[in-house]
C-alpha cells in the first residue's frame, strides 16, 4: 500500500473503489452535467495535493473521484498517454455554477505553491496551476456515432433539450449554449493569466506545419517546412511537468533536451540527423531537426520480409 492509498483510507474509509478510481460521495446531489473541476499533479506532490483538495471538498460537501494509488497516477501522467484521462488526478463534481466558481478560486489559491502538468481539454487556472475546469457530463452516457464509426460521450443540450456529443479535445471548448465560467478580466485577476504570444512574434512562425505525425501527453511531433529555404524538418514539442518520476527530478522535457544535447554532440557524425533549431513558446520546448527521407523501422521490416519471401520463392 503506497502513501496515496494510505491517505485515502485515513481521510474516509467509506469510499467506493473501482479499477482505477476511488469515488467519494459527499453529497446526495450530483447533477447529470455541469462544471467539472480537474486537478493535475506531479507524482511527488500527489499526497499533499490530495489532502488539501479533500478538506475543501468536505467543507463544500462536494463529491469527487481520485486515482486509487500512485501506480495508477503514473499511468495517467505517462508522457505517452493519449486518452482523455491524461493528467486527471482528481475530478470534482460541484452541485452548482456558483459552487464551482467558488471552489475553483479557493483551490487555485490553496494549491498555488504546486506546479503541475496541463490538462489539454480544460481551461487551466494560471500558468502551471494544478487546477483546471471544463463543462461536461458528470454521469456517463454514451452512444455509437454511426457517421464517424465511434463511441461518443453525450451531453444534454440545455436549450434544444436533445443530446449532443460531449467533446474531449486537445484544447478547451464550450457547448454552444454555455459561456465561460470566468471572464477574461476575472482570469487576469484570479489566475494572473497573461496574453498568449502572438504567432507573428513566435519562433514557430518560421515553419509551415504540414502534419501532426504523433500526438501524446508530453507533446506532439510535427512534419513541417522551413519557410526561408523550403527545408523539410521534424519538430518535437515537450510540455513541462509531464513525468512519472516519483521525485520529480526527471521529466519528458528533460528527455527531449537530452536528445538535443546528443544531436549537438554527434553533429559531425553521418548517422544522426542535424539539429537545426530549438526554442521555447511560453514554457513548451521545441526541438527542430532535418527530416531524413528514408524508411522507418516498420517499413524496413516490411521491405526486408518482402525481399526474403521473393528470395525463398526463387530458390525453392
Amino acid at each position: 500500500m503506497d502513501l496515496l492509498e494510505k491517505e485515502c483510507l485515513k481521510c474516509d474509509k467509506n469510499f467506493q473503489q473501482g479499477d482505477i478510481w476511488n469515488y467519494y460521495y459527499l453529497s446526495d446531489k450530483v447533477p447529470a452535467q455541469g462544471w467539472k473541476i480537474h486537478i493535475s499533479s506531479q507524482i511527488k506532490d500527489a499526497v499533499n495535493i490530495f489532502k488539501i483538495v479533500y478538506k475543501l471538498s468536505q467543507l463544500n460537501n462536494c463529491s469527487f473521484k481520485v486515482v486509487k494509488n500512485l501506480e495508477e497516477l503514473k499511468k495517467i501522467n505517462s508522457p505517452r498517454e493519449m486518452s482523455p484521462t491524461a493528467n486527471k488526478f482528481i475530478t470534482l463534481y460541484p452541485k452548482s455554477e456558483s459552487e464551482a466558481k467558488s471552489m475553483i478560486c479557493n483551490l487555485t489559491n490553496r494549491l498555488s505553491e504546486f506546479k503541475a502538468p496541463k490538462i489539454l481539454s480544460d481551461y487551466q487556472c494560471g500558468m502551471h496551476s494544478p487546477v483546471h475546469y471544463r463543462y461536461g457530463a458528470f454521469l456517463k452516457k454514451q452512444a455509437y456515432d454511426e457517421k464517424n464509426k465511434k463511441v461518443i460521450y453525450l451531453l444534454l443540450d440545455e436549450k434544444r433539450k436533445n443530446y449532443v456529443e460531449d467533446k474531449r479535445q486537445n484544447f478547451p471548448s464550450l457547448p454552444s449554449w454555455k459561456m465561460d465560467l470566468f471572464s477574461e478580466e476575472e482570469k487576469r485577476i484570479y489566475f494572473q493569466t497573461t496574453c498568449e504570444v502572438s504567432s507573428k512574434d513566435s519562433a514557430i512562425n518560421k515553419y509551415k506545419m504540414e502534419k501532426i505525425i504523433k500526438r501524446s501527453n508530453k507533446g506532439n511531433v510535427y512534419r513541417a517546412i522551413r519557410k526561408s529555404d523550403g527545408q523539410k524538418v521534424i519538430i518535437k514539442q515537450s510540455r513541462p511537468f509531464v513525468n512519472y518520476d516519483a521525485e520529480g527530478e526527471w521529466t519528458a522535457l528533460d528527455d527531449i533536451k537530452n536528445e538535443a544535447h546528443m544531436l549537438k554532440k554527434l553533429a559531425d557524425k553521418s548517422y544522426t540527423t542535424n539539429l537545426t533549431d530549438e526554442f521555447y513558446i511560453v514554457d513548451d520546448y521545441f526541438l527542430v531537426q532535418e527530416q531524413v527521407d528514408v524508411l522507418n523501422f516498420e517499413e524496413f521490416i516490411r521491405e526486408t520480409e518482402h525481399s526474403l519471401n521473393i528470395r525463398e520463392k526463387n530458390t525453392g
